[in-house]
């Protein structure tokens, strides 16, 4: 890396910002599931009125409804969702420059692995794990709720591996 770099590494979110769309309503919309029921959920949670417990699971009961709600149709799903223009040409000016490029994002653990691995990024940290049983199906998720820290946590991370 040229020593005269001020900044060692840049970290981008996902949705919004290297990707057009925001992946929970994009997934729910094409599996098949209502996007207006789903947002009901995400209200209701972010406004007290509904328990966490009790949106997360009316959520995976929308998407398992689908007959959607498998491995493989998320991971084919998600290969096919663009980047924004100019998205692919930006992380790999700044690696042939010797940044590190770190994913930070809200999204789910299996969006950021293949938006990572589209844009040869090694580094990703998301916000929610899936569960899955042992034939690929989702069976459960955990989701932090309090993103905002968990991305401060993670910035810090990143921060204090580009120091040495």
């Amino acid at each position: 890396m040229n020593d005269n770099h001020t900044f060692k590494a840049v970290i981008f979110d996902i949705d919004g910002t290297l990707t057009p769309d925001v992946s929970w309503t994009a997934l729910t919309r094409d599996m098949g599931g209502s996007v207006e029921r789903h947002l009901e959920l995400y209200r209701g949670h972010r406004d007290g009125t509904i328990a966490y417990e009790i949106s997360k699971g009316e959520l995976l009961k929308l998407w398992q409804a689908t007959g959607n709600a498998n491995k493989d149709f998320f991971e084919k799903l998600f290969m096919s969702w663009p980047f924004r223009e100019g998205a692919e040409e930006l992380i790999g000016y700044l690696k042939s420059k010797g940044y590190l490029v770190c994913l930070i994002t809200g999204a789910v653990d299996l969006y950021a692995e293949v938006v990572a691995k589209r844009l040869g990024i090694t580094h990703f940290i998301p916000n929610t794990q899936f569960i899955w049983d042992e034939s690929g199906k989702l069976i459960d998720f955990d989701y932090e709720v309090k993103q905002d820290e968990k991305k401060a946590r993670a910035v810090f991370g990143v921060l204090s591996r580009t120091e040495h």
